[in-house]
């Protein structure tokens, strides 16, 4: 921890600053059902803190849709949001970029997207109504704007192999579509935006000198190895696993901490140019 709070210490000396965030995971523990997750108050309020701060920006770049990520938490008033991995985009009013370019997002699918997604549903009431049959429970299908998304956490060990032969069977009929495992769940997008295209629009929205983002997924990744490219990019992963993150942080638990200490600077250092 030591090493990550010098680090950031650094990057609250910027004169701009990008504070971005994975939700699930990092602002909030992993639950069962994602509907019920909740961000831990310390770090809603470190954010928030952050957010209210000259030449600083917020942004959570999430794989949940906007609507969904906005039933789980409220937003600071000018926070920056991207959602299912970067292809939606919100910009609030409140938030001062200089450019706020934003892109389409799943309102402008194509005949052949929503064919693939038609595809997906098919395959999914297929797999339900094999799984019911065999008594096997737990695996859900959480529809999003751009792709669907298979969850498996809740899937008994016994019926885990029988969902991934025929989630791999379904893979291999798709074309064009970005398929994604992350932590027990599997995403099939219909559009190809990462969270690395997320961070690649938020340097240039905002501008910043320095950036930090945090995540804890394999989609995570992405948005890893684009900031990095950046100077004065700091990119943490929590929890374990191969990463290509810079430095690492336990657990949510472990970000509030450190999202604590970073508004703390970062008050430091806004204060003494005023």
């Amino acid at each position: 921890m030591s090493e990550l709070r010098d680090a950031l210490s650094q990057a609250a000396q910027a004169k701009l600053l990008l504070v971005a965030l994975d939700f699930d995971g990092v602002m909030a523990p992993l639950v069962d059902n994602p509907y019920e997750s909740r961000a831990l108050p310390e770090s809603l309020s470190a954010v928030d803190f952050l957010d209210r701060l000259p030449r600083t920006w917020t942004a959570f770049i999430t794989g949940r849709n906007l609507d969904n990520l906005r039933s789980v938490v409220t937003p600071p008033r000018s926070t920056l949001l991207y959602g299912a991995h970067g292809a939606e985009v919100s910009v609030p009013d409140a938030a001062d970029v200089p450019d706020a370019a934003v892109p389409g997002s799943g309102d402008d699918l194509s005949t052949r997207e929503l064919r693939v997604l038609d595809v997906i549903d098919t395959a999914h009431e297929e797999l339900d109504t094999h799984l019911n049959h065999t008594g096997i429970s737990g695996m859900w299908l959480e529809r999003k704007p751009l792709g669907r998304a298979f969850h498996t956490r809740e899937v008994e060990p016994e019926g885990a192999e029988i969902v991934r032969r025929a989630l791999d069977e379904l893979s291999a009929e798709l074309d064009d579509v970005r398929i994604v495992h992350g932590h027990d769940i599997v995403e099939f997008s219909v559009r190809s935006t990462t969270k690395g295209d997320a961070i690649d629009q938020l340097m240039q929205t905002t501008r910043a000198d320095a950036a930090i983002y945090m995540g804890d997924d394999t989609t995570d990744e992405d948005a890893f190895r684009h900031l990095n490219r950046y100077p004065g990019g700091l990119t943490v992963k929590v929890g374990p696993g191969q990463t290509e993150a810079r430095f690492r942080a336990e657990d949510p638990r472990e970000v509030s901490r450190a999202l604590a200490h970073l508004a703390s600077a970062r008050e430091r250092e806004v204060s003494r140019e005023a």
